[in-house]
């Protein structure tokens, strides 16, 4: 579910993107979930930082 609203927001899913999201646990994955709804770009959606 997360890949299809990252490809209606952002567009096609990079490499290093769709890397990031076959690694992610269950727990990430939902924290992307939220954080895509303020997230202006796909870099800062998947970026490192935690998001407050």
């Amino acid at each position: 579910m997360l890949a299809r609203q990252i490809v209606k927001k952002y567009g096609a899913i990079p490499t290093w993107a769709q890397t990031r999201l076959d690694q992610a646990g269950p727990e990430q994955l939902e924290t992307w979930a939220d954080a895509i709804l303020e997230a202006e770009t796909l870099e800062a959606l998947l970026s490192e930082a935690p998001r407050h």
